[in-house]
């Protein structure tokens, strides 16, 4: 009886160049993070308050394969009736009756009558202000990878 075998040597090397790459995966991934969020902040409309700018974040998520991550940046705010609030000022409202007690502070504030702006926005939506893709696009443009 014969038997064969195959010994394979530099398995431990392959291992350790693919933990390094991960590692330069997540670090650059982060790092791009912090410059979007930073870029995104500086973009963001302030409103009443500004929380959505206070609140814009970001995390890297590990996937399946060592090599596998996603950067994901966004703004956990939502509106009185659980909307992404960031979204609908990045990319506009469609017509729309908003809560008047949502707008109530905003409108003191610039001294205007808060029923006055829902019935405006129930009339024509609310226009876009993009600051998130436009930082994502920035940033991403002009990254070097560090490896």
């Amino acid at each position: 009886m014969s038997v064969w075998g195959v010994a394979i040597k530099g398995l431990d090397a392959v291992r350790k160049i693919g933990e390094y790459l991960e590692g330069r995966v997540h670090e650059n991934l982060n790092i791009m993070g912090l410059m979007i969020v930073r870029e995104a902040k500086r973009r963001a409309p302030v409103g009443v308050s500004g929380l959505m700018r206070s609140r814009i974040v970001h995390e890297v998520v590990k996937g399946r394969s060592p090599l596998d991550a996603t950067l994901r940046v966004y703004v956990p705010v939502q509106t009185e009736r659980g909307f992404p609030y960031a979204v609908a000022v990045e990319y506009g409202t469609k017509p729309h009756m908003p809560p008047v007690s949502a707008l109530a502070l905003w409108a003191k504030r610039k001294g205007v009558n808060p029923w006055a702006i829902a019935y405006s926005i129930k009339k024509f939506g609310t226009k876009p202000h993009p600051f998130l893709n436009p930082a994502a696009e920035e940033v991403i443009k002009s990254y070097h990878w560090r490896w």
